[in-house]
């Protein structure tokens, strides 16, 4: 081959390597896309500037010395003219440079996914600095130096080890890193929590565009790797184009068949499954290889994802299945795909095997131990994670003060609910999804004020309706009062009525004596026996006419008490036996027209400070209850009362013989305006008006015990001694 011709041929090596850089380059729009897409889009910005920042880290620290620790050859411990570059005059060399730049931003951005949505800015730039600087040039070192002069000057090329375009010195690399990241970090608020419902990224068809960049990228990435524009091209890029495709196809099957519907963020997964397994072999084997190494890529793949999910390691777009595991596997696949003659390292299979293995072991301790005690170590001194509240928010605002349409939407709601002003409208932003929403919100706002100031009108209409039923019920319960009063009152007139009706009929026997002993007295017939006997019988009807007003004024008197004692509020001093013994004197009129039977039982001498008239409202309401409506017509009823000093309270139980109250209706007795004779009398109000006085006017408790059939028992505790209001 003449000079001119060999020049021709590195000039068309370098041409293709810078494509193949570009492409790879390309490649970090493709991991921005997929990551923005796979989270909220309140942590978008944050993922976006996290993409493009640590490229720029990553091309200054690699251009200040990582490339310098990872090719140096084998004569120096460091080699100065590749720190800076200082070679500027070998366009070989410079297209090497910047082709293996890329790949150290793309070792150091698969962690930015992984750590997505809890990680601050400035923690993660430090992440990214160790991974660039620290980790991908020392074992690039140990695994690819001297490829640049077409030597393996690293330890674990010279044993041997192949990993053609890095499916473990950049992916594995990337992909441990991430996974101890995810690990000191710890996951996102809810994630793993039983109640709520799995995050999912806020663009899914982003996400998908960022998988196709990545896919396009790929064929540069691998593509490249052979530093030459040669007939091994074609070949390359088939491999990686089939494993992508099985990858994907892999995920999908198993998806669909385990949920019966095809999970998307999976299925792109499974093709980036599929082209970080290939990479390593994609030189070295057949296409129909290629495909299974895809296959099981994808089946791998979603393995390891149901591993970190048992034990609950938080990694947002999956980086350590898809570039850590599965790098892991597609470097194995060198030893059990590859081709010998390719690989051309003198090594038998199981040599091969175990160097592979060799390789995979030391990049996994290499890259998860150092990061995890690193990381451990820094987090002490630099926060690594955001605070709660921060993260919740958003790191687009907590990080970047940036906002976006949804956040402005989402805060102009924060004010509505803070302020309770919802007659204000949001903004409406034109032209975009994010007005849409504005827009019906504000029409719901609109139709919600309407009902609010509807509801608003209807609650002060049923407050002056409820106001109206109060005094409609304070109405009736002074009705049932009067009625009880009036009960009273008929009962004394009817008792009243006949010592009254005694003295009036003697009385008009005197009168009608008295004139036949005037008109006797006129005729001179009057004789002293006629004088006599007269006298005899005035004496006896003025006997009978002071008996029966003498009862008759007991019974006023006895009426005058009680009816005093109900209207009154007042407390005082009395006997509780006697007082009993009055109110059921003033009642008997109601009993004395029937059979029906009234015990007492209790002790003489119980001097209790009360309020007589409650007391005596409450026994009336039980006897007038007994009498209309406990006792079956044609039985004789009987009631028991007894009082009885217990700790310092008065315990008074009335007893009867009546129908009893049902359980479901003995639940509601005292409920106001309920009553189990509903269109036979009965107001409701009775009872409800009984537990007041107990409760409120007499400070105690009642309670109630019956049965259908088989009567009803009032028990009633209060204070012997009442405090005054």
């Amino acid at each position: 081959m003449d000079v001119e011709l060999a020049k021709i041929v590195e000039l068309q090596n370098i041409m293709w390597i810078l494509i193949a850089t570009g492409s790879v380059l390309f490649m970090q729009a493709g991991f921005c896309f997929l990551e923005a897409g796979s989270v909220r889009s309140k942590n978008s910005i944050n993922v976006a500037v996290k993409n493009f920042c640590d490229f720029c880290l990553t091309s200054g620290v690699f251009w200040i010395a990582g490339f310098g620790i990872m090719y140096s050859s084998a004569g120096h411990m460091f080699n100065l003219d590749y720190f800076f570059i200082a070679i500027t005059d070998s366009p070989k060399l410079l297209a090497f440079f910047v082709f293996q730049l890329v790949f150290c931003g793309t070792a150091s951005t698969i962690m930015s996914g992984a750590v997505a949505e809890r990680t601050t800015f400035s923690g993660y730039l430090i992440m990214a600095f160790f991974v660039s600087g620290v980790l991908y040039p020392i074992f690039g070192r140990w695994a690819w130096n001297g490829n640049f002069e077409g030597l393996n000057l690293g330890w674990l090329n010279q044993l041997g080890f192949v990993d053609f375009a890095g499916s473990s010195v950049v992916h594995s690399i990337g992909g441990w890193a991430s996974l101890a990241a995810v690990m000191v970090i710890g996951p996102r608020i809810g994630r793993f929590c039983e109640a709520s419902t799995p995050i999912q990224g806020h663009n899914i068809p982003m996400a998908t565009v960022g998988t196709i960049i990545l896919w396009f990228g790929w064929f540069g990435f691998n593509g490249g790797s052979s530093l030459k524009f040669d007939d091994t091209i074609p070949m390359i890029i088939l491999n990686t184009n089939l494993a992508a495709s099985f990858g994907a196809i892999s995920v999908l099957l198993l998806t669909w068949y385990k949920r019966q519907k095809p999970d998307v963020p999976h299925v792109l997964n499974g093709a980036l499954a599929g082209l970080v397994s290939i990479t390593a072999s994609c030189n070295a084997v057949s296409p129909q290889q290629a495909v299974l190494i895809g296959l099981s890529g994808g089946a791998i793949y979603l393995a390891s994802t149901k591993v970190l999910e048992h034990f609950k390691i938080d990694d947002v777009v999956k980086a350590a299945p898809v570039h850590g595991v599965c790098g892991a596997w597609g470097t194995l696949c060198v030893a059990l795909f590859g081709s010998a003659e390719v690989l051309d390292t003198g090594l038998s299979f199981t040599g091969q095997v175990g160097v592979q293995l060799l390789g995979i072991l030391v990049c996994f301790i290499w890259a998860f131990v150092p990061t995890y005690l690193f990381l451990t170590l820094i987090q002490r001194f630099i926060p690594l994670r955001v605070k709660a509240e921060d993260e919740i928010r958003g790191l687009n605002t907590s990080e970047h003060n940036a906002n976006t349409e949804v956040l402005d939407l989402l805060h102009a709601m924060e004010k509505q609910k803070n302020e309770s002003n919802f007659g204000m409208s949001v903004h409406e932003e034109p032209h975009t999804e994010v007005g849409q929403i504005a827009r019906e919100y504000n029409r719901v706002l609109a139709v919600a004020h309407s009902e609010m100031e509807n509801t608003n009108k209807a609650n002060a209409e049923l407050m002056a309706s409820f106001r109206e039923l109060q005094r409609a019920q304070t109405q009736l319960v002074e009705s049932e009062k009067m009625a009880s009063l009036g009960g009273l009152v008929a009962g004394i007139a009817h008792e009243i009525n006949t010592p009254l009706g005694v003295s009036v009929t003697a009385t008009s026997y005197l009168e009608r004596e008295l004139r036949i002993l005037e008109s006797q007295y006129k005729a001179g017939d009057l004789t002293t026996e006629d004088v006599e006997k007269f006298l005899q019988g005035a004496n006896e009807g003025t006997g009978i006419i002071l008996i029966n007003l003498t009862r008759a004024t007991e019974l006023i008197k006895s009426f005058k008490m009680v009816a005093v004692d109900q209207s009154s509020d007042k407390c005082r001093e009395f006997d509780l036996r006697e007082y009993i013994d009055e109110v059921l004197f003033s009642l008997q009129p109601k009993f004395r027209t029937n059979q029906h039977s009234i015990e007492v039982s209790c002790p003489e001498g119980i001097v209790i400070f009360s309020h007589p008239g409650a007391l005596a409202q409450i026994l009336t309401c039980f006897l007038m209850n007994s009498l209309h409506h406990g006792f079956e017509q044609g039985n004789i009823g009987e009631v028991h009362i007894e009082a009885k000093l217990t700790a310092g309270d008065v315990e008074l139980v009335y007893r009867d013989n009546g129908q009893g109250i049902d359980a479901d209706s003995l639940q509601r007795i005292f409920e106001p305006f309920y009553t189990t004779k509903r269109g036979k009398g009965g107001s409701g109000l009775g009872l409800h008006i009984v537990f007041n006085l107990v409760t409120q006017t007499l400070g105690g408790t009642i309670t109630c015990r019956s049965e259908r059939g088989e009567g009803a028992e009032f028990t009633i505790k209060f204070p012997v001694k009442l405090e005054e209001a």
